[in-house]
Parts: structure tokens; C-alpha cells; sequence
């Protein structure tokens, strides 16, 4: 009897203390990232939920936050494009961009988008949806539309698909797909004959930088290349 009593009180015990834990993580759930903040405020005694955060946090920490990014992806896939030229295993990317929190876990935003390879570069609108594991691990999903390309081959629209695994918006391992449209012109004895229109289809996989580290990114590597192309071409 004791023994069954004792067993008793253990679960007693133990559904008083994880039901408050599970019906305070569905209020958070549901709530607005305002209500959040004020919860968090009042416990804390301390005022630190921000309407914006330049490092991505959960609605408990801020309402809105900044995207500044900066990517290194290496070719997963083979080149569908015709030309073996073209067969590029390198891309570099930036991204800047806002993004809100919905609740104390879902946030919505987006960015813009600029990649470049050996190829030429691009710029993109990316819609994009983040879910908050906890504080610091989240997951990404995001999709959009190349609308300029800096190439005469290239063509637009194009399209891109990205998924991340991030920490504390620090750095993130990502893999993304691109699919892009080019434009071959033909000519025969210097006359122009005909366009052909192509598309190639490539995953990529990379590691990201996000908040301070991405914004140094964003700067150092275009002025490194820069001065790099400087250097190789001075002669």
C-alpha cells in the first residue's frame, strides 16, 4: 500500500509540474509578440524586449529583427546548361533583409538577395519563413524571384529555393536551388543567326554568416575580390 501510495504522489506531483510548463508554452504559442514582450519585461524586471534587434531572436527578446548575411555554396549537382564553361562551383551571396515575429515561435520577412559566380550576378526578392527550436536554433525556408541579372547571357525571371539550419543567427549550414535561363546567340560567318533558350538546374550546399560576422562578410569579400581582380588583370 505504501509503495502504491508513493507511486501515487509521484504522478501527482509530476502532472502539477509539467502542466504548467505545457499550457504556458501553448499561451506563448498564441500570443502576440507584444504580450511577450511585456510577460518577459515583467519577470526579468528588465526592460531588454526591443522592437528591433540587429541579431535575430524569439518574440521574447524582440518583435522585429534584421537579416544581413553573407554565404559561400559549393555545386552538389552536375551543370544542365550545354556549355562546358559554364559548369560553376562557386557562388557567393549576400542577403539583407527584416523579418517579424508572429508569436514565440514563427517569424515572417524577407530579403534582398545578391549572388554572383564565374558566370555573372544576380539580384532576387526572397519571401522568407522562420520557426524558432528554442532561443537559438532555427530553421529557414525561403523562396524568390531573380529579377536582374548582370549578364548578357543570362535571362530573367529566374527562380531560387533555400533552406537553413542556424544558430543564434551567428552562422547556418544551408543548401539551395537555382534555376536559371540563359540566352544563346548563334552566328555564322559574324552573322547573327538565332537565339536558343536553355535553363540549367543546380543545388548547391554552404555555410552562412549571419548578424555582425555576415555584415564584415557583406564588406570584406567584394572589396577582397575586387582588389584581387585588380592584382590577376594589372597586366
Amino acid at each position: 500500500m505504501k509503495a502504491k501510495g508513493c507511486c501515487i504522489f509521484i504522478i501527482i506531483v509530476t502532472h502539477m509540474l509539467i502542466m504548467p510548463m505545457t499550457a504556458r508554452s501553448q499561451y506563448r504559442s498564441s500570443v502576440s509578440p507584444q504580450l511577450i514582450c511585456v510577460e518577459y519585461a515583467d519577470q526579468t524586471h528588465d526592460n531588454t524586449c526591443k522592437f528591433l534587434c540587429f541579431r535575430g531572436k524569439p518574440a521574447g527578446y524582440c518583435k522585429s529583427f534584421l537579416i544581413t548575411e553573407a554565404a559561400y555554396m559549393f555545386r552538389i549537382s552536375k551543370s544542365g546548361y550545354t556549355e562546358s564553361n559554364n559548369n560553376k562551383n562557386f557562388y557567393f551571396l549576400g542577403e539583407i533583409g527584416y523579418m517579424w515575429n508572429l508569436d514565440a515561435n514563427k517569424a515572417i520577412g524577407g530579403t534582398l538577395y545578391y549572388g554572383f559566380d564565374d558566370d555573372g550576378s544576380e539580384l532576387a526578392i526572397k519571401p522568407r519563413y522562420r520557426h524558432w527550436l528554442n532561443s537559438s536554433i532555427h530553421l529557414d525556408a525561403s523562396i524568390g524571384v531573380i529579377f536582374w541579372n548582370f549578364s548578357d547571357m543570362n535571362k530573367t525571371p529566374g527562380f531560387i529555393a533555400q533552406f537553413n539550419l542556424g544558430y543564434g543567427d551567428y552562422f547556418s549550414v544551408f543548401t539551395q536551388f537555382n534555376l536559371k535561363n540563359y540566352k544563346d546567340n548563334f552566328y555564322i560567318d559574324s552573322q547573327h543567326i538565332q537565339d536558343a533558350d536553355e535553363s540549367e538546374r543546380v543545388w548547391y550546399a554552404g555555410l552562412k554568416l549571419g548578424s555582425y560576422p555576415g555584415s564584415a562578410a557583406i564588406v570584406i569579400a567584394p572589396l577582397t575580390i575586387f582588389v584581387w581582380y585588380l592584382v590577376a588583370f594589372s597586366d
